[in-house]
């Protein structure tokens, strides 16, 4: 937390040090400002991931907002082509005519990637 003991002349010229910094360095804070002023890549740690986002603190936000509502869309047209094949698979199971088509359904179930939820 760079920012904690500092005015606002102290942080402007900090802010205007880093952004010069001709190598790699590690920021916790959690001044939007600040992180907006310095940051150029975020790393996002959930769920014993890291997530790497380019751009400053607001990018990041929105970034994050739309990969969890791609996650989200993602996992549910999973679960509506489950639940598909799953009903296809209920209804013709004791079907002669369709038994192989019912075998292969539920190879193809079973190689399907399972999803887990978006985790918030």
């Amino acid at each position: 937390e760079p920012t904690n003991m500092l005015d606002v002349r102290a942080i402007l010229w900090l802010e205007n040090y880093l952004q010069t910094w001709p190598s790699t360095i590690l920021v916790v804070s959690h001044d939007r400002n600040f992180l907006n002023a310095i940051a150029t890549d975020i790393i996002h740690l959930h769920s014993q991931r890291l997530d790497g986002y380019r751009g400053d603190f607001e990018t990041f936000i929105k970034s994050k907002q739309e990969r969890l509502l791609n996650q989200q869309r993602e996992y549910e047209a999973q679960q509506q082509y489950r639940q598909h094949i799953q009903v296809f698979i209920d209804r013709f199971r004791y079907n002669a005519n369709r038994a192989s088509q019912v075998q292969s359904k539920l190879k193809m179930l079973e190689k399907l990637p399972e999803l887990k939820p978006v985790d918030k």
